[in-house]
């Protein structure tokens, strides 16, 4: 059977108005959803660099992009209420992957548990740490009802790569635009 947990493997990773933007200091959440894979694509190199797509079968990397692995979830921003996209690199999956798996603050399923503050230095690798809070608390009934109301990560996800990728609109072939000679 395959790990739905992806993000808890060892595997390289690099570090619109769903999207949850990360500020300098603390960032306090809930995590909702289980992790999504997305392989993100980035033009230039860190702090500056600038989200281009994401790898997918119709857009694959150009020179000068980098892929960074990442997951995504549902969130509940405790600072505003309001639920946004989380898009967590290897930093922060592999915290959440140790409190997961310590006995004090272990969980089996989403939502988690307790609400995590990752804190945000805004300068080096190690950037990223993450406290969770001291105790459990259940998710709202109106919590789980905005949930439920939203698209799923992976739908928005196929939704980005439908846009991304754009065909190419060749013409119906007809006696008119048909090469004598090939």
């Amino acid at each position: 059977m395959e790990n739905t947990n992806w993000w808890e493997n060892n595997e390289t990773m690099d570090s619109g108005d769903d999207f949850y933007k990360m500020k300098v200091g603390a960032n306090k959440m809930r995590i909702l959803t289980q992790f999504e894979r997305v392989n993100s694509l980035f033009q230039g190199e860190f702090p500056n660099s600038k989200y281009v797509g994401k790898v997918a079968d119709t857009y694959v990397p150009k020179a000068g992009e980098k892929v960074n692995l990442q997951g995504w979830a549902w969130i509940i921003d405790r600072e505003t209420g309001e639920l946004k996209i989380g898009q967590f690199g290897k930093a922060i999956l592999t915290q959440i992957t140790a409190l997961k798996n310590n006995p004090e603050y272990a969980f089996e399923s989403f939502p988690m548990p307790y609400d995590i503050v990752i804190n945000n230095t805004g300068e080096g690798a190690n950037r990223y740490s993450i406290t969770p809070a001291r105790q459990n608390t259940d998710i709202t009934a109106e919590e789980m009802e905005a949930l439920n109301k939203k698209k799923t990560v992976a739908d928005i996800i196929l939704a980005m790569e439908n846009k991304q990728s754009k065909p190419v609109d060749y013409p119906e072939a007809n006696e008119t635009n048909i090469p004598d000679k090939f």
